[in-house]
C-alpha cells in the first residue's frame, strides 16, 4: 500500500475512487464491484464540508493508521490524500479532472452517485462524465430501507450501538491510540489497564465492551471501558483497556488499536469496590467467551 500526499504516483493505477470516504463503509465498499486493478483511492483531508461550511472539524470514524490495513486486504494499492483548503475548493471541476488526467492518468473513475467535484460544488456526476466519459457512479446501498452512510454510523458509535456500527461498516469498528500510564487503580484491583491518549476517532458512548486489541503484531481479546469512572467520582472521559491474560506493563507508550465487537453494558456508579469488582469479573468472563 502505497500512500501519497497530493496528486503523485509512481505506477500508474487503471482504477481510481474519488470521495471522502470517512469510515470506508459497506456503502463505499460497493464502488469496488466494477473496479479493476491497481485500484487507487484520492480522497481528502479535512473533509471538504468542513472547510466549505466552515463548521468545527470534527474526529473522523477512521484514521489512516486504522484504516489502510482495512483497504490494503480489500485489494487497494495507493491512496492519494489531498490537503482540502479555502484555496482548493476554488479549483472548478474541469480544473479538477484535469489534474487527474495530468497525474494519475486512470482509465476508469468511479464515484459514489451523489458525488460533487469542484468549485460550489457545480460538478455533478453528468458534468463529470461529460471531463472524462469512462466515469462509473455507482447507487447508495441501503440497510432496511435507508442509505448506508458516515452519519448513520456516527450516531451508532456514539449511542453505544456497535452492533449496528459494525453491520454498516461491513467491520468492527477499531479506534487507536497510545497507552500511558493511569492512575492505577485497576491494577489495585486486580484488573490492570492500558489507559489510552491521543485518539483521532469518533469515541463510543460510555460503556463497557468487548473489544480486541492489536499491539506489537498481537490480537488479544479484551474488555474496554469508556467513561468517568464514577465509583470513584471521576469527572473526565477515560478509555481504559483490560487484556484478558495479558499483561500491559510493557506497552506503555506504545500504539494499539481497538475493535469494538459487542456493547456488554452501560457505565454506572457501583455501592463500594467489592461489587464493581464482581461486575468486572462477570464482564471479562463474557468477553472471553463471546463468539464473533
Amino acid at each position: 500500500m502505497l500512500l501519497y500526499r497530493g496528486f503523485k504516483t509512481k505506477e500508474r493505477i487503471k482504477t481510481l475512487l474519488v470521495g471522502s470516504f470517512d469510515g470506508f463503509h459497506l456503502g463505499h465498499k460497493a464502488l469496488l464491484e466494477d473496479a479493476v486493478k491497481p485500484i487507487g483511492i484520492l480522497t481528502f483531508y479535512p473533509n471538504p464540508k468542513f472547510v466549505i461550511r466552515n463548521l468545527k472539524i470534527k474526529k473522523s470514524l477512521s484514521s489512516l493508521p486504522v484504516l489502510i490495513p482495512y483497504l490494503k486486504e480489500l485489494g487497494i494499492s495507493q491512496i492519494n490524500l489531498i490537503h482540502f483548503t479555502r484555496k482548493f475548493s476554488e479549483t472548478t471541476a474541469e480544473e479538477f479532472f484535469q489534474i487527474i488526467k495530468e497525474t494519475l492518468s486512470p482509465e476508469i473513475i468511479i464515484v459514489g452517485e451523489d458525488a460533487r467535484v469542484g468549485k460550489g460544488g457545480l460538478g455533478t456526476v453528468d458534468v463529470m462524465k461529460t471531463l472524462f466519459p469512462n466515469l462509473k457512479s455507482v447507487s447508495h446501498k441501503l440497510q432496511n430501507g435507508r442509505k448506508i452512510g458516515s452519519r448513520w454510523i456516527r450516531e451508532a458509535i456514539e449511542s453505544g450501538d456497535i452492533d449496528q456500527a459494525n453491520l454498516l461498516l461491513g467491520r468492527a469498528y477499531s479506534i487507536r491510540g497510545n497507552v500511558v500510564k493511569g492512575d492505577g487503580r485497576g491494577k489495585s484491583l486486580g484488573y490492570p489497564t492500558a489507559n489510552l491518549s491521543g485518539i483521532r476517532e469518533v469515541t463510543p458512548a460510555a460503556g463497557v465492551y468487548v473489544t480486541e486489541t492489536l499491539l506489537k503484531g498481537e490480537c488479544v481479546r479484551s474488555v474496554t471501558n469508556i467513561g468517568t469512572r464514577p465509583t470513584f467520582d471521576g469527572t473526565s472521559v477515560a478509555v481504559e483497556t483490560h487484556l484478558l491474560n495479558t499483561s500491559t506493563d510493557d506497552f506503555y507508550n506504545s500504539r494499539v488499536i481497538i475493535r469494538f465487537l459487542k456493547r456488554i453494558r452501560e457505565e454506572r456508579k457501583f455501592n463500594g469496590i467489592n461489587e464493581l469488582t464482581n461486575q468486572i469479573k462477570q464482564d471479562c468472563a463474557y468477553a472471553a467467551s463471546f463468539q464473533k
